[in-house]
């Protein structure tokens, strides 16, 4: 379990503009060994970006897969628009 994201300078996320969040995945790789080519899978999970508004710290985050967008806060407008790009990543503007 991950802790929510949070501004490491300012020590809140009172002041966060989420920007973008790309959802968990699954990705595939091949390590070329002298043996040959083996492939792997590894799952990556979902990750968060945002800027501090307080203090322009840019960061990216790690989150449950159960995270979503917080829109309780006077920060967060719910109706901010976005689009999802080709990989399934949502961009907020």
């Amino acid at each position: 379990m991950f802790p929510a994201p949070t501004c490491q300078t300012c020590n809140t996320d009172d002041y966060l503009h989420y920007s973008k969040y790309t959802p968990a995945r699954i990705e595939r790789t091949t390590m070329r060994t002298a043996q040959g080519s083996i492939p792997r899978t590894e799952r990556i999970d979902p990750v968060v970006y945002f800027t501090c508004m307080k203090c322009g710290l840019r960061n990216g985050h790690s989150v449950d897969e159960s995270w979503v967008l917080p829109t309780s806060s006077p920060r967060v407008q719910p109706d901010r628009p976005y689009y999802q790009m080709d990989d399934g990543s949502i961009v907020i503007r």
